[in-house]
């Protein structure tokens, strides 16, 4: 009988695991007056603030409770010190690679390190992006320029990231303000990142990255 409990609940917890890696997890940005707001969206019900972090009054009151006293050292015996000193110089000399070894291993590691980039960006969904911009500048003329430079910058941003991301709502909007002296920056993203995908990636990139530096470096080194 208890055999069966513990049975039933690993197949829980496995189950759990699995749904949570399985479902994409949500992230809100907001971007508002120089503040930055990140909240964590689990299956669209537990919603986690990341950023800012407020502390606590508590808090504030035991970092300063605990601070680390100053301790004198103590004198230590200048043979014993030499000796272990010239032990691991020797030791850090004898594992140390040569700048040829180096090169070898970021080149080995460089196609897998892209492979696992492509498809972390393909695991990450952008159902929402608004971005509103108001630009204020003492040139009426600068202020039309200004606008119109804006609006290429944030296009031409979202085509090139549009080959790798899925960008599925992109709503920009620059106004330019003749009237009073205020700008202002407003940025709303809602991301979806898939964490099965994500972890697939890295799973990949260790597994090839560290086969392939097996066979052309430790190899030959254990020849």
């Amino acid at each position: 009988m208890v055999g069966k409990i513990i049975l039933f609940t690993i197949l829980i917890l496995i189950a759990i695991i699995l749904i949570v890696l399985i479902v994409p997890l949500g992230f809100d940005v907001l971007y508002e007056n120089d503040v930055l707001s990140i909240d964590l969206k689990i299956l669209n019900f537990i919603k986690l603030k990341l950023l800012p972090k407020e502390k606590k009054a508590s808090e504030d009151k035991e970092e300063k409770k605990n601070k680390p006293k100053t301790k004198k050292k103590k004198k230590s015996k200048g043979k014993a010190v030499g000796t272990k000193e010239k032990a691991t110089e020797k030791k850090k000399k004898s594992s140390k690679l040569s700048l040829h070894e180096i090169i070898m291993i970021i080149n080995d590691l460089l196609p897998p390190l892209g492979t696992m980039l492509y498809r972390w960006l393909k695991a990450v969904t952008v159902t929402e992006c608004l971005i509103s911009i108001i630009i204020y500048n003492e040139d009426y003329a600068q202020t039309g320029k200004k606008t119109g430079e804006a609006y290429a910058e944030l296009y031409g941003c979202y085509t090139l990231l549009s080959h790798y991301i899925n960008i599925k709502d992109f709503r920009p909007m620059v106004t330019p303000n003749y009237i009073n002296t205020y700008s202002s920056t407003y940025v709303r993203l809602c991301v979806k990142v898939r964490p099965i995908a994500i972890i697939g990636g890295a799973v990949v990139f260790l597994c090839k990255g560290g086969k392939e530096v097996y066979r052309t470096f430790f190899k030959d080194r254990a020849k």
